[in-house]
């Protein structure tokens, strides 16, 4: 028999299966994995851009980081997509195992989220979101 996997390991799997770098996403045998999107879709191309382009200015004003543009060519966008209930529905996620654990983004500059469709009309209702700096508060 089969067991029902819970939606984290669907998710998990999603994640796993997805080509989650630039460069992996540019190559044209790799995307055939999932052409509607890395090769044919034009907003996923300018999500691209705009993350990219709101990383660039985030370090910009932030770190005060004015990157030159063989600096900037360096840099690597990772971006993949991700299923989650909202929040407003904790019954369900417990049941389902749904959420993300606490995790880390190794040899990242800086992470991110985009949602899509942050839940409900309340703010009560949407998939929320904390991020930690792992080396604690500065001194």
């Amino acid at each position: 028999t089969r067991r029902q996997l819970r939606a984290d390991e669907v998710n998990n799997a999603f994640f796993a299966w997805q080509l989650t770098r630039e460069s992996e996403q540019r190559d044209e045998v790799a995307q055939a994995r999932w052409p509607e999107l890395y090769r044919d879709s034009a907003d996923f191309a300018a999500l691209k851009r705009v993350a990219g382009s709101a990383c660039l200015e985030y370090l910009r004003l932030v770190y005060g980081a004015e990157l030159s543009s063989a600096e900037a060519e360096q840099l690597e966008l990772s971006i993949w997509a991700s299923v989650t209930l909202p929040w407003g529905d904790l019954e369900a996620n417990a049941r389902s195992g749904m959420g993300l654990a606490f995790h880390d983004h190794p040899l990242a500059l800086l992470s991110g989220v985009f949602y899509a469709q942050p839940g409900g009309p309340m703010v009560g209702d949407r998939t929320p979101t904390v991020f930690t700096d792992p080396r604690g508060l500065p001194p």
